[in-house]
């Protein structure tokens, strides 16, 4: 883990007093920099503690945004894949014809929602399919 810092740094001009990493799940996914003081003091050790706890719950925070974000996507598109199902299942013929002479028989089944073939029964001549 990066560790907090007090010392400061100078980056054009902006002087960051206090860099925290932002850690969740073992990972650093960013950094909470804090500049000075307003009242010129010092960070103090409880100050450092409460920036760490800071960053830590800001990206614990994001995360589950993201995650939430994620999951609406994805009933969109599991929606969306049902609604494509319907479509596909309203092309298929409905009824079978029936032959004197002989039974026929069709049936798509999709791996998961939506597949790729199609059939249908074709009248060429009365009787005839």
């Amino acid at each position: 883990m990066i560790p907090t810092t007090k010392a400061s740094i100078i980056s054009k001009n902006i002087i960051f007093n206090v860099i925290s990493p932002m850690v969740i799940q073992g990972n650093v996914r960013g950094l909470l920099v804090i500049g000075k003081k307003m009242n010129g003091e010092s960070y103090n050790e409880d100050n450092i503690q409460f920036i760490e706890a800071l960053a830590n719950t800001s990206i614990a925070a994001l995360e589950n945004e993201r995650l939430f974000e994620q999951e609406i996507e994805k009933k969109r598109l599991e929606s969306e894949l049902e609604l494509a199902l319907d479509i596909q299942k309203n092309l298929l013929p409905k009824n079978v014809p029936e032959l004197n002479n002989c039974e026929i028989a069709g049936i798509s089944l999709p791996s998961r929602y939506v597949g790729g073939d199609y059939y249908d029964f074709i009248k060429l001549m009365r009787n005839s399919y």
